[in-house]
């Protein structure tokens, strides 16, 4: 063989080894690229169950927050009504304590009117006991004095007056 076939020789068989080598490498790539994707998709796999497990989570956690808002607000409300009905009573309260003390002043009122009135049942029974005393004198006077007339009766009445 001539050099020159030698060398085209060598030429195809570099050729055919790096063809070789060209398509070994574009395989490998390949077979790495179809690895690579596998891993990829096995991730995005796993990443896409991992989101769905959060927004399940985040799903669970709204209906959380939505029950526990209904909760406070009923606790609000049931916040206010008390705070409501305690400003009732102490209304009720305050206008019964002024009641009580109105009665109190009267209860003070109509005690001091009591002991006047006793006072003066006093003075009235000390005056009732002397008149009836008097009277009780002047008919024994009249009595002593015998049957008489009736002018008789006022002159000696006067005179015991007097007396």
């Amino acid at each position: 063989m001539t050099p020159e076939a030698r060398k085209v020789g060598i030429i195809k068989a570099a050729r055919a080894v790096l063809s070789l080598v060209l398509i070994m490498t574009l395989a490998f790539g390949f077979l790495t690229d179809v690895a690579v994707a596998s891993s990829q998709q096995s991730d995005i796999s796993s990443k896409r169950t991992e989101l769905n497990s959060l927004q399940s989570k985040i799903e669970q956690i709204r209906q959380t927050l939505s029950r526990k808002q209904k909760e406070e607000k009923d606790a609000l409300r049931a916040l206010q009504k008390t705070e409501e009905e305690i400003l009732a009573i102490e209304t009720r309260i305050s206008q019964t304590e002024k009641k009580l003390k109105d009665a109190e002043q009267q209860l003070v009122q109509v005690q001091t009117e009591l002991k006047e009135a006793e006072r003066q049942l006093e003075i009235a029974t000390a005056q009732y006991e002397a008149s009836v005393q008097s009277l009780e004198d002047r008919l024994v006077f009249i009595y002593k004095l015998g049957p008489g007339t009736l002018l008789e009766l006022l002159l000696a009445h006067r005179a015991s007056l007097i007396l």
